[in-house]
Formats: C-alpha cells, sequence, structure tokens
C-alpha cells in the first residue's frame, strides 16, 4: 500500500488538473508507445499539434521534463501501477457480489455501497460519500 501512495502522489497533480483522463490516457499511451507522438496522434485519432499540447500542458503540471528518461519511467510506472490496482479493485467488486449469495438482480445496501466507494477509489476525482449513505 505504502508504494501506491507514492505512485499515487506521482500522479496527483494530474488528477486534480482540468481534463484529467484525457492528460492520464495521453500520457500512457504516448509512453507505451515509445514517446512516439506521430503513434500516439494515430492511435488516440488527434492531430500531432494537439498531443504536442497536451505533453505541453502535462510537463506544466507535472514540472517535470518529459524528455529525461528517469523522469518518463517513474511516470510510466506510476500508470501502470495504477491501472493494476483499478483492475484489482474490480475483480475485488466482482468477486464480492458472485459469492455473496444473492442473485445477480438482488442487492442490499451495505454491498451497492461497497461498489459505489470501491468505484470511488478507482475514480478519485470523486469524493465518496457511499459509505455515510448506508
Amino acid at each position: 500500500m505504502q508504494l501506491m501512495r507514492i505512485f499515487d502522489s506521482v500522479l496527483d497533480p494530474l488528477e486534480h488538473a482540468g481534463d484529467s483522463a484525457a492528460m492520464l490516457g495521453t500520457l500512457e499511451t504516448h509512453l507505451d508507445l515509445g514517446c512516439d507522438v506521430q503513434r500516439t496522434a494515430a492511435s488516440l485519432h488527434l492531430h500531432r499539434t494537439t498531443v504536442y499540447y497536451r505533453l505541453g500542458r502535462i510537463a506544466g503540471v507535472l514540472g517535470a521534463d518529459l524528455r529525461d528518461g528517469l523522469t518518463r519511467s517513474h511516470l510510466h510506472l506510476a500508470l501502470k501501477a495504477r491501472r493494476i490496482s483499478r483492475q484489482l479493485i474490480g475483480h475485488r467488486i466482482s468477486l464480492s457480489v458472485e459469492t455473496s449469495g444473492f442473485s445477480p438482480g438482488e442487492e442490499t445496501r451495505h454491498s451497492a455501497a461497497y461498489r459505489t466507494h470501491a468505484r470511488c477509489l478507482a475514480d478519485r476525482a470523486v469524493p465518496c460519500d457511499a459509505w455515510r449513505r448506508s
């Protein structure tokens, strides 16, 4: 868990910036494709100047030099850890529903609150009050 906090702290400035989904998606795609702007633009169906603009915004928000290999490695690792942790949260949710003994249409207030809370954790841009409602 400590490691996830470190990774989250790397990406927190982007999470709280406007249009965070587009910036995080652009950054992850760009890093996945070996920092090739042309391939990033084609993959995201964007013009390459849009990709350059987003990368400039990302660098400004993070206060990082995206040309630095170590910085790119840290960001790529943080993005992949974030994706894996979200997949694990989703997997735990589906397991809890499957093993709860309820039929798919049947739901308790607690299980609904748990799923809502897990979605809030997965999407940190949304403040979570699911537990207070149940």
